[in-house]
């Protein structure tokens, strides 16, 4: 199941879906009223499953985000992966906020894990990053409180869109982000690696070893990561145990 809202200066909307068996379950309208639904059945659960995924990329593509009780239930529902890893990493800007920060990691993940192909992520974020052209979608997928994405995040060291393709190649089931010291980058992730391999992934070669708490190993759910410690999905805060820093 998963449920979107969608806020601008004129309306506050929700969007809720589920797939039970072969039924799509669509409910939806705006915030505080019980809304409309619409049923709908398909030859097979694979079908429904499809047409699920598509209909929640439409919706994302249009400004709507994830509730923060969604992104609970999709990280309670993602498959353990044998072999976790960090896959990609973008330095995507400096003092940006935690709220930002969150909510911008929150819609990448929703649209990796509903397989939003990348050409529709592309011309998403040439919309709204880009073109700027178009205010509905800046108020409600561009917008974190008083902050707007267009003015905090980028450009980096690199393209969004074209990270959001190399993770979805390599079957990303989320992304978080790593603040060292105010300067942000984003981190997609296939499962839980451990916080050594998110740092490996951010530093590349000017890594340097360091110790790091047996919590925040392979398998740990962290949600965020800062220079000297992270945060796991629970809200637990662990911080690094030691550096140590080798020679080059």
């Amino acid at each position: 199941m998963v449920e979107l809202t969608y806020h601008n200066e004129h309306s506050a909307k929700f969007w809720r879906a589920t797939v039970d068996q072969e039924r799509l379950m669509v409910i939806f309208g705006r915030i505080g009223t019980p809304g409309q639904s619409l049923n709908k059945s398909f030859p097979s659960e694979a079908h429904a499953v499809k047409a699920y995924h598509g209909l929640v990329c439409e919706k994302l593509a249009k400004g709507y985000k994830p509730t923060t009780a969604t992104m609970q239930t999709l990280f309670a529902t993602l498959s353990v992966i044998d072999k976790p890893e960090a896959i990609a990493s973008l330095f995507v800007g400096e003092h940006i906020t935690e709220p930002l920060a969150d909510d911008f990691c929150s819609w990448l993940t929703c649209c990796l894990i509903h397989h939003m192909p990348a050409r529709q992520f592309r011309r998403v974020w040439q919309r709204l990053m880009v073109d700027q052209d178009d205010d509905e979608l800046t108020e409600a997928l561009g917008m974190t409180g008083e902050d707007c994405w267009p003015d905090c995040i980028g450009p980096g060291e690199g393209e969004v869109d074209d990270m959001y393709a190399t993770a979805q190649e390599a079957q990303a089931t989320h992304v978080l982000w790593y603040n060292n010291n105010c300067y942000l980058d984003i981190v997609a992730l296939k499962g839980d690696p451990g916080a050594e391999a998110i740092e490996r992934c951010v530093y590349g070669q000017e890594y340097h070893e360091r110790t790091f708490d047996q919590a925040l190993g392979p398998g740990a759910p962290i949600a965020a990561m800062y220079d000297d410690g992270a945060v796991l999905r629970d809200g637990t805060r662990i911080m690094t145990r030691s550096h140590v820093v080798t020679s080059s």
